[in-house]
């Protein structure tokens, strides 16, 4: 089992953008520098206070403080909707230890 003390919090998911199963999320980490140097980044996000790790296939901005985010295995709206306003949590090994802080 995860342990959240190895993951800060970063944000949390807004709604559903489009039909493909994108959602907005609202997040204090800039992921785009993460997004280009891993291929396979990992957002965890809570479930019944445990983490479950999602993986990010697509990863865009909107605006100035808004990033669209599109998850492994999630396709449809419908789908997306189900974890709007989720918290998203990363793991602390991503983060400078300012951005931890």
């Amino acid at each position: 089992m995860l342990d959240k003390a190895d993951f800060e919090p970063i944000g949390r998911l807004g709604r559903t953008h489009g039909i493909g199963g994108e959602l907005s999320a609202k997040l204090s980490v800039d992921l785009s520098v993460l997004w280009e140097e891993d291929e396979r980044l990992f957002l965890f996000l809570e479930e019944q206070e445990l983490l479950i790790p999602y993986r990010v296939l697509k990863l865009r901005t909107k605006g100035d403080e808004i990033d669209l985010i599109t998850f492994s295995g999630i396709t449809t709206k419908e789908e997306a909707e189900a974890l709007t306003g989720r918290p998203v949590w990363l793991d602390r090994d991503y983060l400078s230890d300012e951005e931890a802080e």
